[in-house]
């Protein structure tokens, strides 16, 4: 199914945009090295909380898009899609995070239970950066490129507290500036304000469900908030209540953030249905929500698989269980636009950096659609 496109999302998405690139980001790599990292064998594999699998990252270029794995590290030119050009191969373990400086285009990347980010310049010199846990599990970029956040853990046995941790460096000098310690297991995702003055991070405990967020001020290394402290300041008091939303996806930019799961959360079986919620970081205020689905309405439910922004935080952009991604306003949560993709386990989605193209990552697959003419552009062959 089809549906038309109104003109705000083409205002929202495509303002003048020009598309067309003579160099391909292919050809500032093609002369670089492939990096082979050393992989330690460690006492436990914990993949039900460390990141396994494929993970992407769109290149600053709006063109070429970045693929990790077991395999290793591919760098995807959307118009030549069948000269993946490898940065990185794998005799063991996968790439389990990639991050791109979005001023310089430096690539940062981690391989699991791993405690080292490689770090890839365009003028090709090679750099790592040495965390303090025993496996990276998540590598964020600052807005203006400065700093880098590298999160990371202790590998322990099932049931074990993980003591999740976070550095901030100085790219200028490759020095520490901040160090953060959670009681989470694993920080999967970090955002940055702004001004560097906040970070957000998201992190999941074995054995337990739904997200744990944490917002930190970066000056002091202390936390500002948590997720539950939000709902505890609007009411919500008894453990005997529904949770208003059971965290189980995330997304940030600016000082706006999304929040996906399940609403009125009693237990894993007994919860009202599925919603997407919008908050002020900095005033910690709710924005609004969107119901997806409700249980028990006769209609089948539908979740959030994923949630990403465009470019300046204007719009919200959703997958769901069903096959269909939808396009949100962040002034009132409005619906703009949807469009049918026809997958229902989608691991990942991101927008390139123009709005042009969103990707969509499933089962180590990755389709690059056209979002003005909602249409598949090509599939990366993997």
């Amino acid at each position: 199914m089809r549906y038309a496109i109104p003109c705000l999302l083409l205002i929202l998405f495509l303002p003048g945009v020009a598309f067309t690139q003579a160099v391909s980001c292919l050809d500032i790599y093609r002369s670089f090295s492939e990096i082979k990292p050393e992989v330690q064998p460690t006492p436990m594999s914990q993949g039900y909380i460390l990141t396994y699998g494929s993970v992407m990252e769109w290149y600053t270029d709006s063109r070429c898009i970045l693929l990790g794995s077991s395999d290793g590290l591919w760098l995807y030119d959307v118009d030549q899609p069948d000269k993946p050009l490898p940065l990185a191969r794998l005799s063991g373990g996968a790439i389990n995070d990639i991050a791109v400086n979005p001023i310089d285009s430096m690539i940062a990347f981690s391989v699991n239970e791993q405690p080292i980010v490689y770090l890839l310049n365009t003028d090709g010199t090679k750099s790592i950066l040495q965390a303090n846990g025993q496996a990276i599990t998540g590598i964020s970029f600052s807005n203006d490129g400065n700093w880098i956040a590298i999160a990371s853990s202790d590998i322990g046995d099932i049931g074990s507290k993980f003591d999740a941790r976070v550095q901030i460096w100085d790219l200028s000098d490759k020095k520490q500036i901040a160090f953060m310690k959670s009681d989470t297991g694993a920080i999967r995702e970090m955002f940055f304000t702004p001004d560097n003055h906040y970070l957000l991070t998201d992190g999941v405990l074995s054995g337990y469900i739904g997200d744990h967020i944490e917002y930190w001020d970066t000056a002091t290394a202390s936390r500002v908030w948590d997720y539950n402290e939000l709902w505890t300041s609007f009411g919500h008091k008894s453990a005997d209540d529904p949770f208003p939303l059971l965290v189980l996806k995330i997304a940030m930019k600016g000082h706006n953030i999304a929040f996906g799961g399940l609403y009125g959360y009693m237990d894993y079986d007994e919860y009202y249905g599925h919603a997407i919620q919008s908050w002020d970081a900095e005033l910690r205020e709710p924005k609004f929500e969107i119901i997806l689905s409700r249980r028990g309405s006769g209609e089948p439910e539908v979740g959030v698989s994923n949630l990403t922004f465009n470019s300046d935080g204007s719009v919200l952009v959703s997958s769901s269980s069903n096959g269909i991604v939808q396009f949100w306003k962040m002034t009132d949560g409005s619906e703009i636009d949807k469009f049918e993709i026809g997958q229902h386990e989608v691991d990942q989605i991101a927008l390139s950096p123009n709005d042009r193209f969103l990707a969509i990552l499933s089962d180590g697959e990755v389709r690059i659609w056209d979002v003005e003419k909602q249409s598949e552009y090509v599939v990366l062959p993997t």
